[in-house]
C-alpha cells in the first residue's frame, strides 16, 4: 500500500490543489509561494505525528485574498469574464477535441476569486501496490472495511479530513468514504490510527531539525548520538575522531529505535536487476550503485557511505522524536532541499541510499543534477497562476524512445536547470543563444529573473521539446530562420499552438538566418570588418553571401554574434531591431502567464 493523491481544499497557502505520486519517489518542483510547503505540512499534519486523528486550527485556514483585477489588467483585460470569454472564442474550445485545450479552459474558468471560504478539506488516497495483495496480505486485510475496488482492478482507501467553525470552535472531523463519495460506518479513530501506523511520514529538512526536538529526557545516549550526528551534517571543524565517534553512537540509535531500519536493513536484499535502454533514458544521472554502497559499509574507517547513513538515521530520529518506527511500516520519506547541505558528489551518494530505502519518498528539490537521478515520469511541476495550483507531469506514453532519448540527452544532461523554467526561447543554435542572452540584458530584462531560459533545439528537434514542455506546463517561444529548416520549423509551431496564435509564440526572421537579418539591419560594417574586407575595395562582385561566409569564416559564427552584440551594446536599446524587441514583450508576457497560455 501506498499513498496514490492528494487533494487539498484551502489548506494554508493552498485554496486547490490535486497531485497524485509515484510508487517510489516522486520529485516536486516549483517557485516560492506556490503551495509546496503547505503541501508537505499537510502530510506532516496528518500523518506525521503520532498515530492518533491531528485536528485543525483556525490559522490553517486559506486566507483569500482578492489578485484578480491587477493579474487580469497586467495582461490586457477588464476582468476574468473577458479574459475567460476570449480564451474560449479565440481558441474554439466548444469545437475543439483537444484534451489540454479543455483542461486549461477548466482550470482557468475555476481560478477565480471567492471571499466566503470557511472549510479546510483534505482527501488522501492509498492504493494497493499490486493486484491481488490485499487479499493475500493479512496487515493490509486489517483495513478490510475501507477497501474500494477501482475500476482498474486495483484496491483503495479513500481517507478525508474536514476542518471548519461551529459554534466559536475550529473542529475536525475524519471520515472513509466509499467509491461513491459516502461515508463508511467504521470505527474512525481506530482504523486512522492502523493507517498512519502503517504509512508514518518523516520529514527530513536540513541540519538544522536536530535543534530543539523533544528526546527522552532519560536517554542521555540518545540525545548525545543525534547531537554528535547533528555536528556532522553541519559540516563544523571537527576532527576524524568527532566524526568516528559519532558513527560509533549509529547502531545504538538505529538497533534501538529505528528496528527495521538498522544499518543493514536500510540496504534492501532483494536483487536490483541491470539498468535497460529504457532505465538509462528515463533516470540518465544513475546513482550509486547497491555493490559500491555495501563494499563501502564493510570497509574499516570512515568511508562515504556510512557518513551518509549517519545523516539519515540522524535525521530519521530527530523527526520521529525518539518514537520507534514499526518494523512493518512503509514509511512516507519527505526530503527536502537537501542539495541545500550536501556536495553535489555526496549528494549522489545520500540518492543511493534514499534509492534502496524501502519507503516511499517525496523530494523538493531546486537542483538540475538531482532532477537528472530520477525518473522522467516521478516528476511534478507546481505552478500557480491566480488562486489555484495546478500539478504537472510527463505522460510517457506521448513520448516515443526516440523522443526520450533526444529529451534526455538535451535537456535532462546538459541543461537540467530549463526544467525549473517559466518559458522556453526554443532557438536554433549557439549564435542565436549569445545575441539573445545579451540583447535582453541591453533591454533590462533578466532572462534567469524573468523565468526564461532559453535552449537549443537543432540538434533534438522541436517536436520532442514542445511535447515536454506542454507537459509540463512550461510555455514557449521559437525562433527560427527563414531558410527552408526554418520554414519546417515555423510550420511545427503553427500546428501545435495554432495557426491564429502562432505570431505569440514564434519570430520567423525575414532573412536567411540570424546573421544574414543583422547585416540587412544596419550591421554591415561589421560583417566588412571581420570579413577583412577594406572600405576603398571594389564590393561590385562581392554579395552579402560572400561577406557573410568569410566574416564567419575568420571569426567563427559565435565569434562574429560577440562581435554583433558589442557594437549593439554601444548603441543601446535603439541598436535592437524592432522585431526582436517586440519578441522581448511577447515572451515577457508569457512568462506572466505561467501556464503554456497565449
Amino acid at each position: 500500500m501506498y499513498l496514490y493523491s492528494i487533494e487539498l481544499f484551502n489548506f494554508r497557502g493552498i485554496r486547490h490543489l490535486y497531485l497524485d505520486f509515484e510508487q517510489d519517489t516522486t520529485a516536486l518542483i516549483g517557485e516560492n509561494a506556490w503551495g509546496k510547503s503547505s503541501l508537505l505540512r499537510a502530510l506532516w499534519l496528518v500523518l506525521g505525528q503520532g498515530n492518533s486523528p491531528c485536528q485543525f486550527s483556525i490559522n490553517d485556514l486559506y486566507v483569500p485574498l482578492d489578485l484578480e483585477n491587477g493579474a487580469i489588467n497586467s495582461v490586457g483585460y477588464k476582468d476574468t469574464n473577458q479574459f475567460l470569454e476570449q480564451y474560449k472564442n479565440s481558441h474554439d474550445i466548444e469545437n475543439q477535441n483537444s484534451q489540454h485545450l479543455h483542461k486549461i479552459y477548466e482550470f482557468l474558468a475555476k481560478d477565480v476569486f471567492e471571499s466566503e471560504l470557511d472549510t479546510i478539506l483534505i482527501k488522501l488516497c492509498f492504493k494497493e501496490a499490486n493486484y491481488g495483495l490485499v487479499a493475500k496480505s493479512s496487515r493490509l486485510q486489517r483495513l478490510e472495511p475501507l477497501w474500494n475496488l477501482g475500476e482498474d482492478g486495483l484496491h483503495y482507501i479513500n481517507y478525508q479530513i474536514k476542518g471548519y467553525a461551529k459554534n466559536k470552535i475550529f473542529c475536525t472531523e475524519h471520515n472513509f468514504t466509499n467509491t461513491k463519495g459516502e461515508v463508511i460506518e467504521c470505527d474512525v479513530v481506530k482504523y486512522v490510527s492502523l493507517l498512519i501506523s502503517m504509512n508514518p511520514v518523516i520529514r527530513i529538512r536540513d541540519s538544522r531539525m536536530y535543534q530543539n526536538v523533544d528526546y527522552n529526557a532519560n536517554d542521555n545516549d540518545l540525545v548525545d548520538s543525534v547531537k554528535r550526528l547533528g555536528n556532522i551534517v553541519e559540516d563544523n571543524d571537527i576532527s576524524a575522531s568527532d566524526v568516528q565517534d559519532g558513527l560509533n553512537s549509529l547502531n545504538l540509535i538505529v538497533n534501538k529505535y529505528l528496528g527495521y531500519y538498522s544499518q543493514h536493513g536500510v540496504i534492501r536484499k532483494s536483487y536490483k536487476r541491470p539498468r535497460t535502454v529504457k532505465d538509462i533514458v528515463n533516470q540518465p544521472l544513475s546513482v550509486q550503485s547497491l555493490s559500491s554502497l555495501k563494499r563501502s559499509l564493510q570497509t574499516k574507517g570512515i568511508t562515504r557511505a556510512k557518513i551518509i547513513l549517519s545523516i539519515l538515521a540522524g535525521a530519521l530520529i530527530a523527526s520521529q522524536g525518539g518514537k520507534v518506527i514499526d518494523k512493518r511500516a512503509r514509511p512516507i520519506v519527505i526530503l527536502e532541499d537537501i542539495e541545500g547541505r550536501l556536495h553535489p558528489s555526496l549528494l549522489s551518494s545520500f540518492l543511493a541510499v534514499l534509492d534502496l530505502l524501502p519507503a516511499q519518498k517525496f523530494i523538493t528539490t531546486n537542483s538540475g543534477e538531482l532532477l537528472s537521478s530520477v525518473a522522467l515520469a516521478s516528476i511534478r511541476r507546481m505552478c500557480r497562476r491566480l488562486y489555484d495550483t495546478r500539478c504537472y507531469k510527463v505522460d510517457e506514453n506521448l513520448l516515443n524512445y526516440d523522443d526520450l532519448r533526444r529529451i534526455t540527452f538535451h535537456i535532462r544532461v546538459n541543461r537540467p536547470m530549463s526544467l525549473f523554467a517559466r518559458t522556453w526561447i526554443l532557438v536554433e543554435g549557439e549564435t542565436e543563444v549569445w545575441i539573445l542572452t545579451e540583447l535582453a540584458r541591453i533591454m533590462g530584462i533578466g532572462l534567469y529573473s524573468e523565468g526564461a531560459r532559453i535552449v537549443e533545439f537543432a540538434q533534438c528537434g522541436l517536436p520532442p521539446l514542445l511535447k515536454l514542455s506542454r507537459s509540463l506546463g512550461i510555455s514557449i517561444f521559437v525562433l527560427t530562420d527563414g531558410d527552408e529548416a526554418g520554414i519546417k520549423y515555423a510550420n511545427s509551431v503553427r500546428e501545435f499552438v495554432g495557426s491564429d496564435h502562432a505570431t505569440k509564440h514564434l519570430l520567423q526572421l525575414p532573412h536567411l538566418d540570424i546573421e544574414h537579418f543583422f547585416f540587412f539591419n544596419g550591421y554591415k560594417h561589421i560583417f566588412y570588418r571581420e570579413a577583412g574586407i577594406k572600405p576603398n575595395v571594389n564590393l561590385k562582385n562581392i554579395t552579402a553571401d560572400k561577406i557573410i561566409n568569410a566574416a564567419i569564416k575568420r571569426k567563427t559564427k559565435p565569434g562574429l554574434a560577440l562581435s554583433i552584440v558589442e557594437e549593439v551594446q554601444k548603441r543601446g536599446i535603439n541598436g535592437i531591431p524592432k522585431i526582436m524587441q517586440k519578441m522581448y514583450f511577447k515572451i515577457r508576457r508569457l512568462s506572466q502567464n505561467q501556464f503554456s497560455l497565449d
